[in-house]
């Protein structure tokens, strides 16, 4: 993918030009170059923090971890997995991780290389987030902040951002319009996310109160809000729309969501405020 997308500035040097490189990793199967893996002590890697779901979680939270792992050959076909097992994953997404950030780093090299670094916006990203064995689950596909909260770094060419870091929420939905309007092109009607593109000009400038996720399963939807301070999962039958459980959790108290506090003396309000927070609707979590 790298290759190509080199190949590819080949032939859009002199033109405007948007170019999109979706590597697959890191992503099972955690397959890299050895020199990647001999990078890490795999007796040094980190081992799951909170490996059982959060007290007072509701069972269609799920777990796919089984049916992603039976995939892969070498893997139990049942959890919980042995501790060497798991300091292999771990050690081959670090791996994988690593590769990936050489190949970013030829792109970005082949930018500098032929003149367009200093005229292009570059973004890189990705698509989710990964849980080595946190809550218990392997992989992605849930509503908590490991699989939902990704990587996202900004260059624009010339920014007074540059450098900097922001811990305002933004969407991956606000991407489209965020460099629609920093490359002066009009934004389509349909378009749903909010741009983000003020923050380049003050990174602490705040956008948005609220960032929106969801993911079905088994018969419900976990519609999931996050404000600064919390995170909020209503999960609802598909069909009815009833409310089936809700989870709360406090990032200010407990950053990697192990206990869910909806129904804890103390956060009754604030699961009510919430509540209403993600009812309103994504288009709402815009600052006036």
């Amino acid at each position: 993918i790298a290759d190509m997308a080199l190949a590819a500035l080949e032939r859009v040097q002199g033109k405007r030009f948007f170019l999109a490189a979706g590597f697959l990793g890191p992503h099972l199967p955690f397959v890299a170059p050895q020199k990647y893996w001999d990078l890490y002590d795999p007796e040094r890697l980190p081992t799951p923090e909170s490996a059982a779901p959060p007290p007072g979680s509701p069972p269609l939270i799920g777990n796919r971890s089984r049916e992603l792992l039976r995939q892969y050959q070498g893997l139990p076909k049942k959890l919980p997995l042995d501790r060497e097992t798991e300091r292999q994953l771990v050690h081959g997404y670090y791996a994988c991780v690593s590769f990936i950030d050489a190949q970013i780093g030829r792109l970005l090299d082949g930018l500098a290389a032929r003149g367009l670094a200093g005229n292009t916006i570059v973004v890189i990203t990705s698509d989710h987030g990964f849980q080595l064995g946190d809550h218990g689950r392997w992989g992605k596909a849930t509503n908590f902040e490991l699989s939902t909260r990704v990587p996202l770094l900004v260059r624009v060419p010339g920014s007074d951002a540059t450098g900097k870091r922001t811990t305002s929420l933004v969407e991956l939905v606000g991407l489209y319009p965020t460099l629609c309007e920093l490359a002066g092109l009009p934004k389509p009607k349909h378009l749903q996310g909010s741009s983000f593109a003020a923050r380049f000009d003050d990174p602490n400038r705040a956008l948005r109160q609220t960032a929106f996720s969801q993911y079905s399963r088994e018969g419900a939807t976990g519609h999931s809000v996050r404000t600064q301070a919390f995170r909020h999962t209503e999960w609802r039958d598909l069909e009815t729309d009833v409310l089936r459980h809700r989870e709360l959790y406090d990032h200010r108290i407990n950053s990697r969501e192990e206990h869910n506090l909806a129904d804890k003396h103390g956060y009754t309000k604030k699961a009510e405020q919430l509540s209403r927070l993600l009812n309103r609707g994504w288009r709402k979590g815009i600052y006036e």
